[in-house]
């Protein structure tokens, strides 16, 4: 993930070098916006598990997210099981949180 943008540079470019102009540019946001949904599937894997360190998890894959690395290890950490519901001082969730 760490060289998708330049990637993305470069398709887009050869597009446009063989085609159209906008064709490019087309191609160079339909791409980004699927590179940019894939960088955050850890932390919505864990706000649908209402995972106990969703902040954390969120954090990451902010952070460090655009390494491979650390975006694996915050997808790990996402699906983790989450302590149970009746562990007493149980951590607030995602969920539990104030909009």
């Amino acid at each position: 993930m760490l060289f998708l943008p330049m990637n993305l540079y470069t398709l887009a470019t050869y597009a446009s070098d063989s085609g159209s102009a906008a064709g490019g540019l087309i191609l160079l946001i339909v791409l980004g916006g699927l590179g940019f949904v894939v960088w955050l599937i850890p932390g919505f894997v864990a706000i649908m598990r209402h995972h106990h360190n969703c902040g954390a998890i969120w954090c990451l894959t902010i952070f460090l997210g655009w390494t491979f690395i650390g975006w694996v290890i915050a997808l790990v950490w996402a699906f983790t099981n989450p302590p149970s519901m009746n562990t007493p001082g149980r951590a607030q969730d995602c969920a539990d949180l104030p909009a």
